[in-house]
């Protein structure tokens, strides 16, 4: 199913763009909120390893996984270089992964959505931010205008196909930067009732887990080797008597 949408490929924008972007001015508000909502995620979160790919921010969130490791592309420090499309990562190994605006400046969507995934354990988490299309402050962005409009709608959808079970998006910061001290009560009710029109969505998704596929071919073969269930059957007297004459 994702490869019927096929998203048209674009030009790479350098993670470097993104992190000068997040680290404007106007940008620092809604950074926060992004920010916040992570850091509340990941005190839920335990186990080995926390992917971040592509980390936007050197934010160190408090969380009881043991190990976390940075993965992405060479234009900034990581622990392990890779393409968004080829992860040198074991398969159900991480028990969490962080897309920090990455989906909509990556080349390929779908393939850095399928890697992220694929990293993933059984019952483990994928925590993402994006930027949602239809917020109008984007409007004459030249970054905003290079990147894949994403809904959460629509990354939901692939999420689902994906395999993980979603708990509903998180939307925040809608009034422009140069509003935000003079409308703080009217973004406090914006936020409250969670309109779809903020400019992030915040979606934390989990791998849902499945029966092993051997464990249900071993018990299918086991079947085969039983023998039918019968009732125990009693002779009628007189056949018992014929019998026993014969005899």
């Amino acid at each position: 199913m994702l490869e019927m949408a096929r998203l048209k490929a674009r030009g790479p924008v350098s993670p470097l763009e993104v992190r000068h972007w997040l680290a404007l001015p106007q940008s620092a508000l809604l950074l926060q909120a992004e920010q916040q909502w992570l850091e509340r995620r990941l005190e839920r979160c335990f186990g080995s390893y926390l992917l971040l790919y592509n980390a936007v921010t050197g934010a160190q969130w408090h969380s009881d996984i043991r190990c976390r490791i940075r993965l992405g592309s060479d234009e900034q420090e990581q622990d392990i270089y890779c393409s968004e499309s080829q992860w040198p990562v074991q398969p159900d190994g991480a028990d969490a992964v962080v897309l920090q605006h990455s989906l909509e400046f990556s080349r390929s969507p779908h393939d850095l959505l399928r890697e992220a995934a694929r990293a993933v354990r059984p019952g483990g988490y994928l925590l993402l931010t994006g930027r949602n299309p239809w917020w109008q402050g984007f409007v004459g962005d030249s970054l905003w205008q290079r990147s894949h409009k994403l809904s959460a709608a629509r990354v939901s959808e692939w999420l689902a196909v994906l395999g993980f079970a979603l708990e509903a998006p998180v939307f925040a910061h809608y009034l422009p930067a140069g509003w935000q001290r003079a409308g703080g009560r009217l973004e406090a009710f914006l936020a409250k009732r969670q309109w779809p029109l903020g400019a992030c969505y915040m979606i934390a998704a989990r791998k849902q887990v499945h029966a092993a596929p051997a464990q249900r071919q071993r018990i299918r073969r086991l079947k085969g080797l039983l023998p039918l269930p019968v009732a125990q059957q009693t002779a009628k007297p007189e056949i018992v008597e014929e019998q026993r004459r014969h005899d």
